[in-house]
């Protein structure tokens, strides 16, 4: 079964230096991986700008505005529910044998209690009167918490399983139908439920198929689990990096519900649908740079150390060519794009998109930087790094606000993005130079 998926997408040969068939293998498989969510973030981005724009053609702005705000928030909100468990699968799930099944499933109990939680404790903060109109929107908006936490899980679970290519049907499938639901919504409601319909329902039917197939073992997973002997560290190591994992995950999720509260806060609810809608499209080039992590750390996971620089090349690589892509997207095709919604909507974003394009091109060291340190088990520098990153885009932000408008987000971003890379510069060499030493000892 696996054989039969791997030859699903053909790719062309990698050739690094190691002299190795297999290594080369490997990488061509993590390649085909990579390719396959690549295509899941580019169909997701596109269907992504005309869901809005059949939203904002069939909404009022203020609901457009209220919509996008509570779909950044329940996502955010379902990835913090995680509790970094995503991460942890990618990286240990290919050694854990019969136990990841079992590990998973009681994830699953958990992440679904905590994201209720997570989702009340938003709802007692939040400006609950600009955000919902009835009681019926907030019983929902905790619903769709609940389940996109469960749909983010298994993108990662599948990663783990050495399923990409599952994770990628399974996006472009939601894809598809939250727009046909928006569709048919649309025509029953008038405010932001109609969105959050359409997107909860395709997701609790993904959601529900992959938990099937886990706990049945069906479509080839019984083997998947059953090939190898769980070889899983020490537990005490496991907390360890799973607290590390779970800091990394809540800074990463600060800014996407922060930044448009303060969005909302500083410059209402008009505003906010401008940027949500805009933010869209930046968080699905940054959504398809952050799909070739994932493979990575799961393939170097599964990988003999004398792989490593293959995959690290492979992955460095597709990094470059999709940031480059990235940067002409937001930066040429976009704002044109954005004109489908209307032209106030493109004279509020244009100078935010041309600012988040250039900044594409500054993330490639950060995204090699953060799939190193989850190979090679150090991860409290890069919570740190993370820290000040995000309290360096809040904060900027939340100053330049009310004077430059959603511009200020962007050039927060920008900043913040340099000074990343300046510290991170150092801990990539050092993580090379130990990647080549151990391949050649290895060898």
């Amino acid at each position: 079964m696996t054989a039969q998926l791997e030859s699903d997408i053909s790719v062309g040969d990698i050739h690094t230096g190691t002299g190795t068939p297999e290594h080369d293998d490997t990488a061509r498989h993590f390649v085909a991986d990579s390719h396959a969510l690549m295509l899941a973030g580019v169909v997701n981005g596109g269907l992504g700008l005309v869901f809005w724009a059949v939203a904002a053609r069939t909404l009022p702005v203020e609901a457009v505005g209220r919509a996008s705000t509570s779909v950044m928030a329940a996502t955010t909100l379902g990835a913090l529910s995680n509790l970094s468990m995503g991460p942890f699968f990618e990286r240990f799930l290919p050694t854990a044998g019969a136990t990841g099944r079992v590990l998973i499933l009681r994830t699953h109990l958990v992440v679904a209690a905590v994201a209720a939680l997570l989702a009340a404790g938003y709802l007692a903060v939040a400006p609950r009167g600009e955000l919902f109109t009835d009681t019926g929107q907030v019983v929902m908006f905790v619903v769709t918490v609940v389940v996109v936490g469960a749909f983010a899980l298994q993108d990662s679970v599948l990663i783990g399983l050495l399923r990409g290519r599952w994770t990628a049907w399974k996006n472009i499938a939601h894809a598809v139908a939250k727009l046909v639901l928006l569709l048919v919504f649309g025509f029953v409601y008038t405010d932001s439920a109609a969105v959050l319909l359409a997107w909860t329902v395709p997701a609790a039917v993904a959601a529900g198929v992959v938990t099937v197939l886990i706990t049945t073992g069906g479509a080839g997973l019984r083997r998947v689990f059953d090939r190898v002997t769980a070889t899983l560290p020490p537990a005490r190591s496991l907390v360890r990096e799973c607290v590390s994992l779970y800091g990394i995950v809540v800074v990463n999720a600060l800014l996407p519900v922060t930044v448009p509260l303060l969005v909302v806060h500083e410059l209402g609810v008009t505003e906010a649908a401008y940027f949500g809608v805009s933010w869209t499209l930046v968080a699905g080039v940054t959504l398809v740079l952050s799909m070739i992590s994932g493979p990575f750390v799961a393939r170097a996971a599964a990988a003999e150390p004398a792989a490593l620089p293959a995959l690290v090349h492979g992955q460095t690589r597709l990094l470059v060519a999709v940031a480059a892509a990235a940067a002409i997207a937001l930066g040429a095709i976009a704002p044109v794009a954005m004109i489908l919604l209307g032209t106030q909507y493109a004279d509020n974003t244009r100078a935010l998109l041309w600012i988040m394009a250039v900044t594409q091109l500054l993330s490639v060291p950060g995204y090699v930087f953060g799939g190193l340190v989850r190979v090679r088990r150090t991860l409290r520098y890069a919570l740190c790094v993370q820290a000040g990153m995000a309290a360096g885009v809040i904060g900027l932000t939340w100053s330049l606000l009310p004077h430059l408008g959603l511009t200020a987000v962007g050039l927060a971003y920008l900043v913040m993005e340099f000074a990343m890379i300046l510290a991170i510069a150092g801990p990539i060499r050092r993580m090379l130079r130990e990647i080549d030493a151990d391949a050649r000892e290895a060898a």
